[in-house]
């Protein structure tokens, strides 16, 4: 049987063999301490120690001793008489236990930035295998690897060493954070009127630190620009653009250093032009006064005793009183408004209640282009003279009509209407 020498240096085994001990015995021994291949010197009867360790043959030779490695390795020798003196060298040979272990270059990072791994193991190890999840790639066999991590989180390292006897494993949990890298959405395309501003409502923003709105593109004014939801407010300039806004998120933590930006573009619509052509003098006695004159056509009128774009003036009262036309592009969705005062006085003579203004004329100014509105049906004749009563224009009108003046010069000319018993003028000024 093994007769133990007791504990050499070093966590090195050490022991005798006698002729009375057998190839079970020491087989036996190998299986329980994880023993594959026997390291035997060359001196006396060693060779006849291989023979029992390799060929299973009894030993009967030369008592022999036996040095057990921290890394389970071992060697066969013959030292007779057995002394510590004969043994120290073989014990000295002994390197020490296999010991795992390693470092990183950094434990925290930002997203795909990369780690590099150095081995500081003991045990002189000949194969390395690395574990990384989270990383790219997820498992080396190179003894210093560099790993990439695209994702944020908390990672464990392990690494397993051997020697092709021993081996030894080390994990390290959550050794590697990972940071996540700043995102930023400046929110999909919209669009205003050039006399309206704009607050951005979609926009988003994630692991940054701070944030910055600029104008990449427009003349206007950025209000609160390092939130969230800024508000644009566009100059005249920008009617008929599209308006760029630049978003940039600066990162945090390991990311501190990396930005991420994105556009937003509004477009500026422009802001319908609108008029109202002056209102004549009506009297207090009227029921109503339909409100016309304003242009485009389809706008709403407002102001004191205004009901459906109606003017009634026993409502409003005798004085002066501002009428509003306002007028909306369906289309953008744009509104322009224009104002007029009405003057509301009490009529004196016979009046018989129905007397009504019975023509409109619109736009006013005009570039030469103008609608002769009729209130009331009927046949007129229509005729067009400049400020020196010189006729220009006539027609014979029984509806409302579009009429045109090319070839005449800028200035203010009279609109008259004949209805058979009296004329009724209105004054048009034309601007090119």
């Amino acid at each position: 049987m093994y007769v133990n020498y007791g504990q050499g240096q070093q966590n090195v085994d050490f022991w005798g063999l006698s002729p009375y001990d057998d190839n079970v015995q020491i087989n036996n021994y190998k299986a329980q301490n994880g023993i594959t291949y026997p390291c035997a010197g060359y001196q006396g009867g060693a060779a006849a120690a291989i023979n029992i360790v390799i060929s299973g043959q009894p030993f009967l030779g030369y008592p022999t001793w036996v040095v057990i490695c921290p890394d389970r390795s071992f060697t066969f020798d013959v030292c007779f008489p057995p002394s510590i003196t004969c043994f120290d060298p073989y014990f000295a040979a002994c390197g020490p236990p296999m010991a795992a272990d390693f470092i990183a270059d950094q434990t925290q990072i930002c997203e795909t930035n990369f780690v590099q791994f150095t081995d500081q193991s003991i045990g002189n190890p000949t194969l390395w295998i690395w574990d990384f999840p989270g990383g790219n790639p997820s498992t080396s066999s190179e003894k210093n690897p560099l790993v990439e991590y695209p994702n944020a989180g908390l990672f464990d390292v392990s690494l397993t060493i051997t020697n092709g006897i021993a081996g030894n494993t080390i994990t390290k949990p959550n050794l590697i954070e990972v940071d996540p890298s700043p995102e930023v959405y400046a929110g999909l395309k919209g669009e205003t009127c050039v006399n309206e501003h704009i607050t951005v409502t979609d926009a988003s923003s994630q692991n940054t630190s701070t944030l910055l709105w600029q104008i990449v593109a427009g003349q206007g004014i950025l209000e609160n620009s390092q939130s969230i939801s800024p508000t644009y407010i566009p100059a005249p300039e920008d009617a008929g653009t599209t308006v760029t806004l630049k978003l940039t998120g600066n990162g945090s933590g390991e990311c501190a250093s990396m930005n991420a930006e994105s556009i937003k573009e509004i477009d500026i619509w422009q802001q319908p032009e609108v008029t109202l052509m002056p209102f004549d003098t009506i009297c207090y006695q009227w029921d109503e006064y339909p409100l016309v004159g304003g242009c485009p056509e389809g706008g709403v009128y407002s102001g004191t005793g205004v009901i459906d774009n109606i003017f009634y003036p026993q409502i409003a009262g005798v004085g002066s009183h501002l009428i509003t036309y306002q007028w909306v592009d369906l289309q953008t969705g744009c509104s322009n408004s224009a104002e007029e005062v009405i003057v509301v006085v009490i009529c004196s003579g016979i009046w018989n209640g129905t007397e009504l203004p019975i023509f409109n004329i619109y736009p006013n100014p005009t570039k030469g282009e103008f609608v002769v509105e009729l209130v009331q049906s009927g046949n007129y004749e229509l005729t067009i003279t400049n400020i020196a009563g010189i006729k220009v224009f006539s027609a014979y009108l029984n509806e409302s009509s579009t009429i045109k003046l090319d070839n005449v010069e800028n200035g203010i000319y009279n609109v008259t209407i004949y209805d058979g018993k009296k004329s009724h003028t209105k004054k048009i000024t034309i601007k090119k």
